[in-house]
């Protein structure tokens, strides 16, 4: 399942044309965007 995930992910971006990043990214963005919206860094 783990690998189904990751290589829809990779085949998403490449038809989206948008730059390379990877799934782990994706990590960093949510929890920058959940403390722009002021949660708790504990809860984040």
């Amino acid at each position: 399942m783990r690998r189904n995930v990751y290589r829809d992910f990779k085949a998403g971006i490449r038809r989206a044309g948008v730059p390379e990043i990877r799934f782990h990214d994706l990590r960093h963005t949510h929890a920058t965007y959940l403390l722009s919206k002021r949660w708790h860094p504990k809860v984040v």
